[in-house]
């Protein structure tokens, strides 16, 4: 398996989630995995459509609605998506 390391120099800030920005740049870049983290959560993109969160329904709260969202596009693109507190 190859590791591809990419610089970014602008950093994308966003607010508990990984944004529509970020899931271009990892289509851009043809990587196989895009891992992030904020102070609460840890978020990855991958490869495999079948490794992604279950919706939880709790979209009256913004980080799981943020998720959500979040999920909803992977699965239009075709690749994994998680998402998990921090110790």
């Amino acid at each position: 398996m190859a590791i591809k390391s990419v610089f970014l120099p602008q950093l994308i800030i966003h607010h508990f989630i990984y944004c529509k920005d970020d899931l271009a740049l990892f289509e851009q870049y043809s990587l196989q995995e895009l891992c992030g983290a904020d102070e609460k959560y840890t978020y990855v993109f991958n490869r495999d459509p079948a490794d992604i969160d279950e919706p939880s329904g709790e979209w009256w709260n913004e980080e799981n609605a943020y998720h959500e969202m979040m999920i909803e596009l992977a699965k239009k693109h075709g690749i994994g998506y998680r998402r998990w507190k921090n110790e």
